[in-house]
């Protein structure tokens, strides 16, 4: 819900940097079915291994659509649960972000230190 004289939650999507994004899913969305299109054409005239790229291609145009909906929904979900993403000492601490894992080798107490053992979490 919005308070009064806040911007809605959806106004990141008209930004000049969501708008490159959109863009450039649209972009890449028509170019693999494009080239799903030029692969089935190559395949008719006898190319056989045209035939495996003529039906993996529109499959990935839809894994760029699963994904920039993802993202989407992500953006929103961080944004309505408290605006801000943590900043990167934050979102190390063992308090900050209950159940999210986190990898104690890229702590900043640990990072690129030599002799570091890389331990995970077990």
């Amino acid at each position: 819900m919005e308070t009064p004289g806040s911007a809605p939650v959806w106004r990141f999507l008209i930004t000049p940097r969501w708008l490159g994004w959109h863009l450039l899913m649209v972009v890449s969305f028509w170019g693999m079915l494009w080239l799903g299109d030029w692969q089935l054409h190559r395949a008719l005239t006898g190319n056989g291994l045209s035939w495996a790229y003529t039906f993996e291609w529109p499959l990935f145009a839809g894994f760029v659509v699963v994904f920039w909906v993802k993202t989407i929904r992500d953006e929103f979900r961080i944004r309505r649960g408290g605006g801000q993403v943590p900043a990167e000492s934050d979102a190390t601490s063992p308090s900050s972000a209950p159940g999210r894992w986190r990898n104690p080798a890229t702590t900043p107490a640990t990072r690129n230190l030599p002799g570091t053992t890389r331990t995970w979490p077990g």
